[in-house]
């Protein structure tokens, strides 16, 4: 590490000769980077994911393994992005420990930058891609009468917000084996379905919402 005011270089970790440590990134106090331990004699591989604190001077180990990971991270506020050969381009969350992939093929995926809405990131022999962070939209309300008589049609209230504000649709399950999905509706807007049983019974209606960008459901009933 270098100081720009006092022009001194500061060794921030200590490796031994079976050790490297590649690819750093810095965010605020923390840095990231690869890890590589390789005893030649015993042929031994150990991979990860570590961080420095300059604050602290600690040292923290997020992940190991012995197969390739951690490879090129990159560090924004609580996220971390980095690679696994062959494997998958993931997102790892210093707050929460989750560890969630955004890419999985058989090409290298290296992470170049990140920030709070998007991350830069290269597919070897393929191109640039750029992954948007997503927050799914709520579970839906559900409002509308809880009682009927059957061959009756009745109307039925649905509506689910979403953080990011994208479109949402709609998947329904009338609780009678039969079920659909809406079109994309703009976030925080009611739509109203109709519907119509025909057989007295209790039935249990369940909704759930997804938004343009398709990440996974989140459901209630009624």
């Amino acid at each position: 590490m270098y100081n720009i005011d006092s022009k001194k270089y500061t060794r921030v970790t200590n490796t031994s000769q079976f050790e490297s440590e590649t690819f750093p990134s810095i965010y605020d106090n923390n840095i990231v980077y690869g890890y590589l331990y390789y005893d030649k004699v015993n042929g031994t591989k150990i991979y990860g994911l570590k961080m420095y604190n300059i604050t602290s001077g600690f040292e923290t180990t997020i992940l190991t393994g012995e197969e390739s990971t951690g490879s090129t991270p990159e560090i924004f506020e609580n996220i971390i992005a980095y690679s696994e050969v062959g494997v998958s381009l993931s997102l790892y969350d210093l707050k929460t420990n989750y560890d969630t992939s955004i890419y999985e093929g058989d090409m290298l995926a290296y992470p170049w930058n990140l920030n709070e809405l998007y991350v830069l990131f290269t597919i070897v022999t393929d191109g640039v891609y750029i992954y948007k962070f997503n927050s799914p939209p709520g579970p839906p309300e559900i409002s509308g009468p809880d009682s009927g008589k059957p061959g009756t049609e009745y109307d039925y209230n649905f509506k689910a917000t979403d953080p990011d504000d994208d479109p949402v649709m709609y998947f329904i399950d009338w609780g009678d084996d039969t079920t659909e999905w809406t079109e994309f509706s703009d976030s925080g807007e009611q739509i109203t379905l109709k519907h119509t049983w025909n057989e007295e019974g209790n039935y249990l209606i369940k909704a759930k919402s997804k938004d343009i960008n398709d990440l996974p459901l989140f459901s209630i009933g009624f």
